[in-house]
């Protein structure tokens, strides 16, 4: 049995007992997908440890993770991962895409509002995901919200207003 069940992919682990006279009981924990990485004109539905489950024309719902060329073995996956499995079930559905190619610069696209969410590193991802639920209900129609330092949270504008320099000449004093 044990070999029978090795062999299958999307059995992430399972747990054996013999209960006498004659019961087994066999204990299975499937494999989830936790999000869709592009490869070629396909997606592939990937575990948090990079397994592909399934390939599928569309991301089927999934966050698609965009690591770059890096593969599921890099920095950046590994926060991408710790970022989605910190989320909130509530927040987790609105992401459309998830971008790492660090551990230092992770960002979220959500597809209700369009909004782009500036994470930072994966660090306090559980502390920011709640900051980022409570961020997400003060400040609807803002397409950036920042969580970077979840205790002083930020939304607003796509691009920041720029001054230019003064141009004016000094008067000169007789």
């Amino acid at each position: 049995i044990r070999s029978e069940l090795s062999a299958i992919i999307l059995i992430r682990g399972y747990v054996t007992e013999v209960v006498p006279p004659n019961t087994l009981v066999v204990r299975i924990v499937e494999r989830k997908a936790i999000g869709a990485l592009r490869h070629g004109l396909a997606y592939e539905q990937v575990d948090p440890a990079g397994v592909v489950l399934a390939k599928s024309a569309t991301p089927v719902g999934l966050p698609i993770i965009q690591i770059g060329s890096s593969g599921v073995d890099s920095p950046g996956f590994a926060a991408a991962v710790k970022v989605l499995l910190a989320m909130p079930a509530s927040v987790l559905v609105q992401v459309g895409s998830i971008s790492a190619t660090t551990l230092d610069n992770v960002s979220l696209t959500l597809t209700q509002g369009n909004q782009t969410v500036i994470w930072g590193s994966a660090a306090q991802s559980g502390l920011k995901a709640a900051a980022l639920a409570a961020l997400l209900k003060k400040c609807v129609g803002q397409p950036v919200l920042n969580v970077t330092a979840p205790l002083a949270l930020a939304c607003g504008p796509a691009q920041a207003v720029t001054t230019s320099p003064s141009t004016s000449t000094p008067t000169p004093k007789p």
